[in-house]
């Protein structure tokens, strides 16, 4: 399973950076989750509607803070989700992305 996984973060990784370009994926050295994180002002959980109505579904990480700020940011998990589908996944992502900022 580590080589699927290992695969699966090369797919997300390559296709981050062919979709979001410019957007810093942290987290990803081993596991099965990564955390991209969004330009300042983006309100992550928009976002992470926006993604849903594209089929895609992220977390936002500000559903995790307890009280100080933090950047914005999705929490994405792959595990379950084949290469060529993380490349649509993404593509989906970045739809909602431009949508958000574009409604920010």
């Amino acid at each position: 399973m580590r080589a699927v996984y290992r695969w699966r973060r090369v797919a997300l990784l390559r296709a981050v950076e062919r979709h979001l370009p410019g957007l810093t994926v942290a987290g990803v050295v081993a596991g099965i989750h990564g955390v991209v994180w969004l330009p300042a002002g983006v309100d992550d959980r928009r976002v992470a509607a926006e993604a849903e109505w594209e089929g895609v579904r992220v977390a936002p990480i500000s559903q995790f803070r307890i009280a100080r700020p933090s950047p914005p940011g999705l929490a994405l998990g792959y595990g379950r989700v084949t290469e060529p589908a993380l490349d649509d996944a993404v593509a989906a992502l970045a739809r909602a992305v431009r949508h958000a900022r574009s409604h920010a």
